[in-house]
């Protein structure tokens, strides 16, 4: 089988890995659907707010091993670089847009995290230090952003080959994009909010929710 053959198989494969979100069975197991509660994002922040962190944990820490599980299996079996980096990128548009969920999702930030790390660990170490910073800040929704950006260069310039930066390129247009599509309730804010901060609606408690209620 042709090394393209090889990757397309693997984009599929990951695009069926990461369209089944850890955060839904996690979430039932707690008596909430984060599909339907919530903000509808199948994520982490959403399981922190409905079910509580110890199952945003249980979330992220499946999420680490469903990233870096699908980039470092295929190395481990020998297959080109360019196996891994499809396999994450198919792993990064279907959590994206799940056809089960109606072609929504999350957004994949731990995912990306977690295959940066298995792929390009001197990129996902970058990604580590702007998360590391963004929580010291408070600013966690602008720091995933400039991960999603910073990827890019920083494959390129620590890496270099095509395999690495067509990784990059396609996690930061694919976190981009489904940032900017939102959640399902999520249109109180504008692109921009969404873009910068991930924002979608005013915190709980803030006087812009009290007056939105």
């Amino acid at each position: 089988m042709s090394m393209q053959a090889e990757a397309l198989l693997a984009l599929a494969a990951g695009f069926l890995v990461g369209s089944v979100p850890p955060a839904i069975p996690i979430g039932r197991a707690w008596g909430v659907d984060v599909c339907r509660e919530g903000t509808g994002n199948p994520g982490v922040s959403n399981v922190n707010e409905l079910a509580g962190g110890f199952a945003a944990f249980l979330t992220f820490a499946a999420d680490l091993v469903i990233g870096a599980g699908v980039v470092l299996v295929p190395t481990w079996l020998g297959f080109s670089p360019w196996v891994g980096a499809a396999a994450g990128v198919g792993t990064m548009a279907g959590r994206a847009w799940a056809p089960w969920l109606g072609g929504s999702g999350g957004r994949g930030q731990m995912l990306a995290l977690a295959m940066s790390l298995g792929l390009v660990p001197w990129a996902g170490a970058v990604y580590v230090t702007v998360y590391a910073i963004g929580a010291a800040s408070k600013q966690m929704g602008l720091a995933g952003l400039v991960n999603l950006v910073i990827l890019v260069p920083s494959t390129a310039i620590l890496y270099g080959d095509d395999w690495a930066v067509a990784f990059g390129v396609s996690i930061c247009l694919i976190g981009i994009v489904r940032r900017l599509q939102g959640s399902p309730d999520g249109r109180e804010y504008s692109l921009v909010q969404r873009l910068l901060h991930d924002r979608e609606r005013p915190p709980e408690g803030t006087q812009a929710a009290a007056a939105g209620s």
